[in-house]
């Protein structure tokens, strides 16, 4: 049967020619095997299937066998990737093992370990960007990481954006980057404000500048959420987070116990972050706090920031320790709410501590539930 692919050939510096060649599906077959020598080091060295080798080699349009794929590795072993790892990266780029390493490879990485990434940050990178390998320090990396230093207040703060997203160091990175920015800073986004949204959601500013326009003005729209507000952070960070879909099931949830919109979206308003709990926890946060406890929705609606606490950790271990106070007349008449909204510290001094002896083992039982 014949077929025709695109493919493509390299013909000079990152540029490529583009043609369509037909073949038959014997042939497609056997180009999985173009390179026995280098499929059976794979299955030999790294402990690749045949059929996994065979895929990593049909990437390559050499047939010639690496001068030194046992020092690469070394290398790499060397840097701290463990066979797992060195596995991943030579499956998404199996030309590494015809690097030359003294020349290529090793400054590279030597220099990207030096920033502060570990070899499994590096993993990380090239899965997002199998030819970073491939891209010179003083033309890529470091220019993308002059500009990106500027929207950080420390080394170590850029260090965990790039972490969480290796995308940062892709190419034309400040291009891609600078116009959300622009729009953060248009809708009063700060320095410090900017870089916190980098470090917790560094994607952000790689999507398209539109998709985060229309996240920013339904902060301020849908939940009414002014940009002037302390609380407009963090309407920002739930709606990147979730899609309209998921809020409306969200919203289902707490109107099957029976919600309106109006106090839901109040909820939402003043913990926008409750909209990133996920459908199960906030299912057993209502079911808790309304069937067990017996609070209607006005209640919680002016404390909001109760539904996100852990029903493990925190509410269920306080509410039964008022509640064994409680049957021993030793219950300092409080809001159960408000005993949940402050501190640890302050909740063993004034609730555990002082009836560590009038109470046996209630100081033990409560550790031992905010300690798992």
């Amino acid at each position: 049967m014949l077929v025709r692919i695109s493919k493509f050939r390299h013909i000079g510096k990152n540029a490529y020619l583009f043609s369509s060649v037909g073949f038959s599906t014997d042939e497609a077959i056997s180009t999985t095997t173009k390179n026995p020598f280098l499929s059976d080091y794979l299955i030999k060295s790294l402990g690749f299937s045949r059929d996994e080798a065979n895929s990593a080699t049909a990437k390559l349009s050499s047939v010639k066998p690496p001068k030194n794929p046992d020092l690469v590795i070394k290398f790499f072993e060397e840097i701290g990737l463990g066979r797992t790892e060195i596995k991943k990266l030579v499956s998404i780029t199996p030309q590494l093992l015809f690097s030359d390493l003294n020349r290529t490879l090793k400054p590279k990485l030597q220099w990207l370990l030096e920033f502060g990434l570990s070899g499994s940050d590096l993993v990380n990178l090239f899965r997002w960007d199998a030819r970073a390998l491939f891209r010179g320090v003083d033309s890529h990396f470091r220019p993308n990481l002059e500009y990106l230093r500027k929207l950080f207040s420390s080394e170590e703060c850029l260090v965990k954006a790039i972490k969480k997203s290796p995308w940062l160091l892709a190419p034309n990175g400040p291009k891609q980057i600078n116009p959300k920015i622009l729009l953060l800073q248009k809708f009063g986004f700060s320095k410090p404000k900017i870089e916190k949204l980098l470090i917790q959601k560094p994607l952000v500013v790689l999507q398209k500048t539109g998709w985060l326009e229309e996240k920013l003005h339904r902060v301020e729209k849908d939940l009414q959420i002014s940009p002037k507000s302390g609380m407009f952070f963090y309407g920002v960070i739930a709606l990147v987070s979730v899609s309209k879909s998921t809020v409306k099931k969200k919203m289902g949830i707490f109107r099957s116990c029976g919600w309106c919109d109006l106090d839901i979206m109040t909820v939402f308003r003043k913990q926008p972050l409750c909209l990133v709990m996920s459908e199960a926890k906030i299912q057993r946060a209502l079911d808790f706090f309304m069937r067990e406890l017996g609070y209607k929705p006005e209640h919680l609606v002016c404390n909001p920031a109760v539904l996100m606490l852990s029903l493990d950790k925190r509410v269920i271990p306080r509410n039964v320790v008022l509640k064994v106070l409680e049957e021993n007349k030793l219950n300092q008449k409080v809001s159960f709410l408000k005993a949940l909204r402050i501190s640890e510290r302050m909740f063993r001094s004034i609730f555990v501590l002082p009836y560590k002896d009038e109470v046996p083992n209630l100081y033990e039982s409560y550790m031992t539930c905010v300690r798992r």
